[in-house]
């Protein structure tokens, strides 16, 4: 496993650990579901990107480029088109809160890979 991945894991985790506990003690039990939920919908698709692109460590700029962009397309069509069956699906879904938790999410994970790209970007070039 990468450092990457691994970084990125441990900043899922640990993120949804700092979220998990006001969000039992304010909006009970649907939305701590609704956290774990939005965890594993959004960092699932990072993971298996992140991991496919670990496989091969040496790409050109433009490889790297299409890897990001394809993987961040890929997370929101995963990520919304689940939350979508899921909130058409299920009635325990059909919350706003879900949503809001489910952006939460996805923003914070987004910005977490695209600084982990980034801070791994500037140390192969130095």
């Amino acid at each position: 496993m990468s450092r990457h991945l691994k970084l990125f894991l441990f900043g899922a985790a640990a993120f949804w650990a700092v979220a998990a506990y006001p969000a039992l003690r304010f909006g009970g039990t649907a939305a701590f579901v609704y956290t774990l939920v939005s965890l594993g919908l959004c960092a699932t698709p990072t993971v298996v990107v992140a991991w496919w692109c670990g496989r091969t460590p040496q790409r050109t700029a433009g490889e790297r480029l299409f890897l990001m962009l394809g993987g961040t397309g890929l997370r929101m069509g995963l990520v919304l088109g689940i939350g979508l069956a899921l909130y058409l699906a299920v009635p325990y879904f059909q919350h706003l809160s879900f949503w809001v938790w489910l952006l939460v999410f996805y923003l914070y994970l987004l910005g977490l890979e695209i600084y982990l790209i980034l801070a791994d970007q500037k140390e192969t070039a130095v």
